[in-house]
């Protein structure tokens, strides 16, 4: 959450998605949209300044694939967590 708008937008150019993982202190808090950042317009912010989506959309690393292919889909995600 410390990081700035502008670096999650780094990430999200370099890995060509446009939701990113806000995780703090290795405990997952949601997804920053892209959109929501562009919408801002603010490079300044940091990404904790943001609300953050998606919020239960994760899967653990026991779950069968098709959990994942569940929340990718109900949450229309391009990355699903694994906490």
């Amino acid at each position: 959450p410390s990081d700035t708008a502008t670096m999650a937008l780094n990430w999200m150019d370099e890995f060509h998605v446009r939701q990113m993982p806000v995780v703090e202190n290795g405990q997952y808090l949601g997804m920053l949209e892209e959109a929501r950042v562009m919408e801002a317009n603010e490079p300044g912010l940091k990404v904790g300044d943001f609300e953050l989506e998606a919020r239960e959309a994760f899967v653990k690393p026991t779950d069968h694939f098709y959990e994942v292919v569940k929340k990718a889909s109900r949450f229309h995600l391009q990355l699903v967590p694994v906490v």
